[in-house]
């Protein structure tokens, strides 16, 4: 099928990423499908049909020489570069990168497992996304162009807790100050994956876990596992998994758990802010991830 033939981008995915950016990206959606028809064409890639997923880029699902492909459009250049540095630094542990093109913002990389969402996941699958998260921080060259941890939560985080303090009335202080108890840290920098979802780690054919869509940045590891911790199934198993990440990653509880609390806090206020019924889910890790961190002093 050619590109232009796959039509207008999909419902979902439109709504999506006007969420994400807002009436700005109207224009760009409304070109992606010339844009998905000029790289397929640079590259020789058939593509098949759109994937709905994703809130900040367009998917449609190909092949090129008999290989299962994913191509994917972002709207912002920025995200492009910093998406595609992380995924060569990762090698082989993210997609295979088949073709860019830089002029359109728009790559075509391995299908995992040969389908959307990757292959049937393990019976460990924790422990394995566990151990290949720790040897991604270990061997990873940390590209020098990519925003810092530090500047992210200063500039970001800080703020928006503050703004939506008022939708935090029933949070206890304490937990509203966790961000300056993140401020030091005895690790060394990684280049971290930054959204630590299940979706973004599908699985190989091979049972390899691979990792990819990631927001990337330089800091510190905890961050990283601190995500993966909270959000990686939000509302399941979130105290084993922290304790997985600690065995893992060799971080004292001590260092992950503020990190927890801090992306709780964060991801409370935001569910609430935008009427997400994930809300009363993530208020209930919170309370967990607190009654836990006042047990600090038995770790």
């Amino acid at each position: 099928m050619d590109a232009a033939t796959l039509g207008s981008v999909p419902a979902g995915c439109r709504r999506r990423l006007l969420d994400h950016y807002g009436m700005a990206v109207r224009p760009w959606l409304g070109a992606v499908p010339g844009m998905l028809a000029e790289a397929v064409r640079r590259w020789g890639v058939q593509l098949s049909r759109y994937h709905d997923a994703g809130c900040a880029s367009v998917l449609a699902v190909g092949s090129l020489r008999g290989q299962p492909v994913i191509v994917k459009a972002w709207y912002s250049p920025q995200r492009y570069v910093r998406e595609l540095a992380a995924l060569r630094a990762w090698a082989p542990a993210a997609p295979r990168l088949f073709a860019t093109a830089p002029d359109l913002h728009i790559a075509a990389m391995a299908l995992v497992g040969g389908r959307p969402g990757g292959a049937l996941r393990p019976a460990q699958e924790e422990q394995a996304v566990a151990a290949s998260l720790a040897a991604l921080h270990h061997d990873s060259p940390v590209p020098e162009h990519l925003p810092r941890l530090r500047q992210y939560i200063d500039d970001t985080v800080r703020p928006r807790i503050h703004r939506r303090r008022s939708l935090g009335a029933d949070i206890p202080p304490q937990y509203l100050t966790t961000i300056d108890r993140t401020a030091s840290t005895g690790s060394s920098p990684v280049l971290l994956h930054g959204d630590l979802y299940q979706d973004n780690v599908p699985f190989s054919a091979s049972g390899q876990p691979v990792f990819l869509d990631p927001l990337p940045m330089v800091g510190t590891p905890a961050f990283d596992w601190a995500f993966w911790t909270v959000y990686y199934r939000l509302g399941r198993h979130t105290v084993s998994r922290l304790h997985l990440a600690a065995d893992a990653s060799r971080l004292p509880l001590a260092e992950l758990v503020p990190w927890c609390l801090l992306l709780c806090v964060d991801g409370l206020l935001y569910y609430r802010d935008s009427g997400d019924r994930r809300a009363p889910v993530m208020a209930a890790v919170m309370h967990e991830v607190a009654d836990y961190d006042r047990q600090g002093a038995s770790w």
